[in-house]
């Protein structure tokens, strides 16, 4: 995920500039024509699992966990949010952004965030596997259909990247993801004070 000790002192055209960031990056990912695959072990949060997402194919530690906890940072999850529709229901996603919770690997591979697992000794030879199988077809038609897959997408983070700019610039000029970032790095806690 991202480094909360970067954003701590973010005001709303900072948090604006933020998420512009964010958003190139994925762009790059889902315009790359050649297969991209994500190895996950350990802990896929926030932006660092919304990277996962826009890869073509996800492996998954079996001790691996995922979430997007930026509700207990106070900041909004708008690109969280696109970044899993298509791959699983809306209301599985609402769960995911409006309590922060965290999935076991094998709730990821159940609800479509991940498409293999693999013991953690064996994470980086199965996400090898399966890029070669990825390279090993016809790179035209991967090509081809990557194109397809990727419209809807990129048209959909136009929209998800407005919204996301004007949710973060509302939330960082609050002041309160500041507060609960400083909270959960100086140990007292998740989130704002009740």
């Amino acid at each position: 995920g991202q480094d909360l000790t970067e954003a701590q002192t973010m005001d709303g055209p900072e948090a604006e500039r933020w998420v512009d960031e964010w958003c190139s990056l994925y762009e790059a990912v889902l315009n790359l024509n050649t297969p991209t695959v994500a190895a996950i072990n350990g802990y896929a949060v926030g932006a660092g699992l919304q990277t996962a997402l826009v890869c073509d194919v996800r492996v998954a530690s079996l001790t691996a966990q995922a979430g997007m906890p930026e509700v207990d940072d106070a900041i909004p999850c708008i690109t969280g949010t696109w970044s899993m529709e298509g791959l699983v229901a809306d209301g599985r996603i609402a769960d995911l952004v409006q309590t922060g919770r965290m999935l076991a690997a094998q709730e990821m591979l159940d609800w479509g965030l991940v498409t293999y697992l693999a013991p953690p000794d064996q994470l980086i030879d199965r996400a090898g596997e399966v890029a070669r199988r990825l390279a090993g077809c016809s790179q035209r038609v991967f090509r081809l259909n990557k194109a397809f897959l990727r419209r809807n997408r990129l048209e959909r983070l136009g929209a998800a990247a407005a919204a996301g700019k004007a949710a973060h610039r509302e939330a960082f000029a609050s002041g309160e993801p500041a507060i609960a970032m400083r909270n959960f790095l100086t140990g007292s806690g998740r989130g704002l004070p009740a």
